[in-house]
């Protein structure tokens, strides 16, 4: 499906799409104003795992590059070739909406990308795979390029997605609050809001929750998957396993410091390209060289030596530091009961820790940019 707007762009362009291997799969029935239906390829699995996810700090650049080189640019034309990304509206409206639209603000929470449309916003999930390239119209198209808009200057801004888990939402701005998958969230990992009480209080709120998967519970905070995870939670020195509510105030404060520690440290390094994440216009990452323990089990940790092992915690492969992070949670060395067990500590008494645990959570970190 394509619509175009009634102003051409500046450039000549050719067809978007002219790939064979995406037009033949098209429908060839007839156009409606300006629109073409096609049912597009059928989902390929790809390559790639669990893990493969883009978290906050790829989102993140994502954002940030694309805010740099979208912002001001009207929308000449939309072609969808793979109607079902499209959960809302239907995407003949969808497309008819966006043509003429400029871009504004792009924002970001957890791991969804929210473009301002005014007066809708385009909410984009990138799942597993989906990419955005922004180039020339008429560059040569790679494979599984599934979403186009053509921009006023004559480029094209393209979403590719090998497995084809991307979703786009356009929302009315009035409704975005209210919009169910943004609704369901907590506070971004990096929002003021998630400050050291919030987390408190959600500790003592499920205590018996294992530690990791309080982390990667997007209705708890958002934007943390396995990888950023498995880094804070070495950084701070807790076992992925250990129960929420046995952190003592200290160990809290310093969890809360590695999580925002490790987030803006792979970002200020495009993140981390970890199989097949790339940032706009196929951009490496480099987060994946300072890596500490994910992805690392068998190796010695760089801070004792001791191999990293890796277990299982909510469904994910969890890596740590035995020595580093050992699984007790009682200072007799004995893994807590509920008569042992101590509960967090207020706000109040945790944030005096805070400043001192946030130098050492940092300190943790490997030195360097090597990973062995």
């Amino acid at each position: 499906m394509r619509v175009t707007d009634a102003t051409p762009a500046p450039v000549r362009r050719p067809a978007i799409g002219e790939a064979p291997e995406v037009r033949d799969r098209r429908s060839a029935g007839p156009a409606r104003s300006g629109c073409r239906f096609g049912r597009g390829p059928g989902r390929s699995e790809g390559k790639g795992g669990g893990d493969a996810m883009p978290e906050l700090p790829e989102v993140e650049t994502v954002r940030r590059g694309l805010q740099s080189s979208l912002s001001g640019r009207r929308i000449a034309a939309v072609d969808v070739r793979l109607p079902r990304l499209i959960r809302s509206p239907e995407p003949e409206a969808f497309c008819r909406r966006l043509v003429g639209r400029t871009f504004g603000r792009i924002d970001r929470r957890g791991k969804y990308l929210l473009l301002a449309l005014s007066p809708d916003v385009l909410v984009v999930h990138l799942r597993m795979e989906g990419k955005f390239d922004l180039v020339p119209a008429g560059t040569p198209e790679p494979p599984h390029v599934h979403v186009v808009f053509l921009l006023d200057d004559g480029r094209e801004l393209r979403y590719r997605d090998v497995r084809q888990f991307g979703t786009f939402d356009l929302v009315p701005e009035a409704h975005l609050a209210a919009f169910p998958p943004l609704a369901a969230l907590g506070p971004d990992a990096l929002d003021p809001a998630w400050d050291l009480p919030a987390l408190l209080a959600r500790l003592g709120r499920h205590r018996r929750r294992p530690i990791k998967a309080l982390l990667l519970d997007q209705t708890i905070v958002a934007g943390i998957g396995n990888i950023y995870a498995d880094e804070a939670l070495f950084r701070a020195g807790i076992h992925p396993r250990r129960p929420a509510g046995s952190l003592r105030p200290d160990e809290a404060a310093a969890l809360w410091s590695a999580v925002r520690g490790v987030l803006e440290d792979s970002i200020a390094r495009g993140g981390a390209s970890v199989r097949s994440y790339r940032g706009p216009n196929d951009a490496l990452g480099y987060f994946q060289l300072a890596l500490a323990v994910y992805g690392r089990e068998g190796e010695p940790c760089p801070r004792c030596g001791t191999a990293i092992e890796r277990t299982v915690v909510a469904g994910r492969g969890s890596r740590f530091c035995p020595r580093c992070q050992p699984e007790v949670g009682a200072e007799n060395g004995r893994a807590p009961s509920a008569s042992t067990e101590r509960p967090p500590a207020s706000a109040a008494g945790a944030l005096a820790a805070c400043r001192s645990a946030r130098h050492s959570a940092a300190s943790a970190a490997p030195a360097g940019e090597g990973r062995r």
